[in-house]
């Protein structure tokens, strides 16, 4: 009986290191942005980045929300992109980071994107 009940106990609480380690960083990327791309194998790619862990996309921006915005209109030139955006999170602006990848290659601004955003929300991995 004894050995049921630390068994049940354990299984109980092994759970919670796990949760308290994933932390979710809660995104807001700003509609302008996605559109102005133009692109959407790019425009996917960001998407698909900021559904997955430790991102959580939201609709709206919020408290405690990382905002993505757009800072200058993505130029499209010789097969690649580059376009810049800043960060914000509670109204102060966290940074600002350019972004430039292939037209053939989206995955690798959408990874530069997601890492700037980590680093400007001071997180690692």
């Amino acid at each position: 009986m004894r050995t049921t009940v630390i068994a049940a106990f354990a299984a109980a609480f092994s759970f919670q290191p796990l949760n308290a380690q994933t932390k979710d960083l809660y995104v807001f990327i700003e509609p302008v942005l996605l559109r102005d791309l133009d692109n959407v194998y790019l425009t996917n790619a960001i998407k698909a980045v900021f559904s997955s862990q430790p991102f959580s996309q939201l609709a709206k921006p919020g408290n405690d929300v990382l905002t993505i915005t757009e800072t200058d209109k993505p130029n499209y030139h010789n097969g690649a992109v580059e376009f810049s955006v800043s960060f914000f999170r509670n109204g102060s602006h966290l940074g600002d980071s350019i972004e430039t990848c292939q037209t053939s290659k989206v995955s690798d601004c959408a990874d530069q994107l997601a890492a700037d955003a980590k680093d400007a929300a001071k997180i690692t991995d």
